[in-house]
């Protein structure tokens, strides 16, 4: 059972929203694996004590809050792929019925779990415990959803951490990891890339292969701007986000085209070199704490006018001249090798380290607009381990 209510233009992302009524039942089966897209995402909680009282609850009847859901995939109708104009309010009716349509039949696969997994699982339990006409009854219950149409990734990012900026909810790293799957598909278009996920039980072995929790998470370190993004400090975290708002915010002014969407920017480049690279160094890039300095090097030059220029004259340097080489000789990746082994243990924390040092020496790299060689970024950077 699927009742539309509502259809609802948001302005500042540019994209439909729509409320809706649906059944437990209907719920259930359009979100099926929905929980296990990423296996990244926040764990499900079963043994706490609040979560244990929400299944009693949801067995008495009580009513959730909506449930916020991303539709992708959808062919919708024309109206509906512009800004609302007098046809859209003349037609809403219609096209209340039309949208309907097009939900009750989407595939599971092209729904994701925005806001309500621990709900989400909550009611999956209390379905699975019940049988007979006590099943049926829960089944048919009623559950408010709303609806993202067709939301780009970016627009999703934005919204979900301007909601959050100003409560504690949950951290900037579990946001960005529920949106993961999301931002899968938006990279999906970059050619040569293939994304594994934690589902496939498969490793990089090829060049272009990149996990998505790698890449969800170099997309944290591509916000805030920083190398290190497990930082348990609140007031941090707070500015932090607030300053990602901003960011992602700045991509839909209009005129700005130098907003979020460099991130895909980004993630091509990285194939690109990686491919240039070739397997025998699959090493370097499959290093998801390399990954995250680059990033956070890159966005942090790339958010500055005077060096914004610089980072893409670096950038394109070091992939044609590994391109042209046909070797890996422009970026010293074996040089990077022999830094890194000689952190110590006992005195740092190694990946933070390797973090650090690979920020600063990518950093060094691109202020010179690539003309220092990487080998002399690697040394540059290695005085600071």
């Amino acid at each position: 059972m699927l009742e539309l209510n509502s259809i609802d233009f948001d302005h500042r992302v540019s994209t439909y929203a729509a409320s809706a009524r649906v059944s437990y039942g209907w719920y259930l089966s359009k979100t099926r694996g929905s929980e296990h897209n990423l296996n990244i995402q926040r764990a499900i909680i079963k043994g706490k004590k609040t979560y244990e009282t929400l299944r009693e609850d949801l067995r008495r009847g009580c009513i959730l809050p909506p449930l916020v859901l991303s539709a992708q995939n959808l062919t919708l109708p024309s109206e509906l792929n512009a800004p609302p104009t007098e046809l859209f309010y003349r037609s809403h009716q219609n096209l209340e019925a039309e949208l309907a349509r097009l939900l009750d039949n989407i595939e599971p696969d092209a729904v994701q779990i925005i806001d309500g997994l621990q709900r989400t699982n909550a009611i999956r339990s209390v379905s699975d415990a019940l049988e007979g006409e006590a099943k049926d009854e829960f089944l048919a219950r009623p559950l408010r959803v709303e609806f993202w149409l067709n939301i780009p990734f970016y627009a999703l990012a934005y919204r979900m951490l301007l909601l959050n900026a100003g409560q504690k909810p949950m951290s900037m790293k579990h946001q960005i990891e529920i949106l993961a799957d999301s931002l899968r598909i938006e990279l999906l278009r970059i050619q040569g890339i293939e994304i594994l996920r934690g589902l496939d039980h498969r490793r990089r072995a090829a060049p272009g292969q990149f996990q998505l929790s790698t890449l969800a998470s170099a997309f944290q370190a591509w916000i805030q701007k920083q190398p290190n993004v497990d930082l348990r400090n609140a007031v941090t975290e707070q500015l932090l986000a607030e300053e990602a708002v901003h960011s992602l915010g700045a991509s839909f002014t209009p005129g700005n085209h130098d907003g979020a969407e460099s991130f895909g920017d980004f993630v091509k480049w990285l194939v690109r070199l990686d491919t240039a690279l070739g397997k025998d160094y699959l090493f370097f890039l499959g290093n998801e704490t390399v990954i995250l300095a680059i990033s956070a090097a890159v966005a942090s030059a790339q958010g500055k006018p005077l060096t914004k220029d610089r980072c893409e004259q670096a950038l394109e340097t070091l992939a044609s001249q590994v391109e042209l080489s046909q070797s890996a000789e422009p970026l010293s990746p074996e040089m990077f090798e022999e830094f890194r082994r000689e952190i110590d243990p006992k005195k740092s924390n190694v990946g933070q380290a390797t973090r650090e040092f690979v920020y600063r020496a990518f950093s060094e790299f691109i202020m010179s607009g690539g003309d220092k060689p990487m080998a002399e970024c690697w040394v540059f950077a290695s005085t600071y381990i």
